[in-house]
């Protein structure tokens, strides 16, 4: 009896830990958020194959949308939940990675629904950006193009797939275990979660969707361990 309560509650956190992350799908696609743009190198010719990807800093919430900057440089990404602060990160072999937090301002107005931004990245080491190895990149990229289309089954196979070739890649661990939790596999979206923080302990991106993902199943002990490894993160970070 006590386990079936327990199991009644946890699907009832996790209706709401969904609800709260997409709301239903055609106002999640009103409130959502689009960017776009042209990625350059430092003399102006378009970079081709540049990985955009926005992360929403908000509330209980960690939804991001990624695009791949094609022929004449374009991009296009959408982010399924409107926030005024996006963390941005742009990645492209041989040249350093770009970041930073973007400010969409201080009044959310209808304007922001729609945001133009160029970026111009410098040739050189990528640093510690996400790398995607060769033989799985476009694999990856297709996945991360059903994503943003919300197509969680295609993007779970194409991930799942790259993780049959590329075993420890983090990366690929973290976005499964975003698109299983849109699929509402909280069993494969907690284990996926997990195993990106085991391969980068200190990715706080991974960091931040495995506690959520706990709070979400009203998993609140393994969920407080999280946020004081964030805590701590940060801690160094000041240092």
């Amino acid at each position: 009896m006590g386990e079936t309560r327990g199991t009644g509650m946890k699907e009832r956190l996790t209706f709401l830990f969904l609800l709260l992350a997409m709301m239903a799908p055609d106002r999640a696609l009103a409130q959502g958020v689009r960017f776009k743009g042209v990625v350059t190198d430092e003399d102006g010719n378009p970079v081709v194959g540049a990985l955009v990807k926005a992360e929403a800093i908000a509330l209980n919430t960690s939804i991001s949308g990624s695009g791949t900057s094609k022929k004449d440089g374009r991009y296009g990404l959408f982010v399924m939940h409107p926030a005024r602060r996006y963390r941005i990160t742009v990645t492209k072999d041989g040249y350093k990675v770009f970041a930073e937090l973007f400010d969409a301002g201080s009044t959310w107005t209808k304007e922001h629904l729609r945001i133009e931004r160029d970026f111009t990245l410098e040739k050189g080491s990528g640093g510690g950006g996400v790398q995607i190895p060769e033989d799985v990149r476009g694999i990856y990229n297709k996945g991360i193009t059903a994503y943003n289309e919300r197509d969680w089954d295609t993007a779970r196979a194409k991930f799942e797939r790259v993780l049959k070739i590329r075993p420890r890649l983090a990366a690929a661990h973290h976005v499964l275990a975003q698109t299983c939790v849109f699929q509402g596999d909280n069993d494969q979206a907690l284990a996926s979660a997990k195993k990106a923080v085991e391969l980068e302990p200190e990715n706080r991106q991974a960091l931040e969707l495995l506690m959520k993902i706990h709070r979400g199943l009203g998993n609140d002990t393994e969920a407080a361990e999280m946020e004081r490894a964030l805590e701590a993160l940060s801690a160094e970070s000041e240092d």
